[in-house]
């Protein structure tokens, strides 16, 4: 294994959405809301759209200063969403959201189109589980000048991999995100986005 090195992450100062942190003296507490049937994360407890918005305000008095909302599960072993469900379970939560709150919104997704029309009611970021699976996605979030997510996957939106092997997983998922990242900068993502 090599050793860790971690690449330069940019400006600590960020202003996302509505809100700025200074992720050198403070993290960002997020509340994850999920409106599927099977998620992994509360098993469909916040499927129906009052149940979602409840947990929503349920975190904000909490003390949450971002929400992160989706309504496609990323697990092959999942029933799939089609794109118009996904717009249909997602645009109504962060519209009532965004109505309450200055916090920051973020949309879990992997389909350009469903970031582009919840970024023009009021999300603020999109937290692409897939790596840009969708090289559109960049653009879209580039285009709206909003924040983008990158996480590490092997695999497609549903699809199933047994066994992912990594030779060196930390240097593998590093140089993966960095690619990614890289490649998000080419499309106008800002590095301080």
């Amino acid at each position: 294994m090599s050793n860790f090195v971690s690449p330069e992450i940019g400006e600590t100062i960020r202003t996302i959405g509505r809100k700025t942190f200074d992720f050198s003296q403070q993290v960002a507490i997020m509340g994850i809301i999920n409106r599927t049937r099977d998620s992994f994360y509360d098993r469909g407890r916040t499927f129906q759209f009052g149940k979602a918005l409840e947990a929503a305000e349920d975190a904000l008095r909490q003390g949450a200063d971002w929400l992160d909302i989706g309504a496609v599960p990323f697990s092959p072993l999942a029933q799939e969403v089609d794109e118009k469900d996904e717009l249909n379970r997602l645009l109504p939560l962060v519209h009532a959201i965004r109505k309450k709150t200055d916090a920051v919104i973020s949309v879990d997704t992997f389909r350009a189109e469903v970031a582009r029309q919840a970024i023009d009611i009021g999300a603020d970021a999109v937290n692409d589980t897939s790596g840009l699976h969708d090289p559109l996605m960049a653009e879209v979030v580039a285009a709206a000048r909003a924040t983008l997510i990158i996480t590490h996957s092997k695999a497609a939106p549903h699809e199933w991999l047994a066994r992912p092997h990594y030779t060196d997983v930390i240097s593998e998922v590093r140089d993966y995100l960095i690619e990614r990242a890289n490649f998000a900068e080419q499309q106008g993502v800002s590095r301080d986005k």
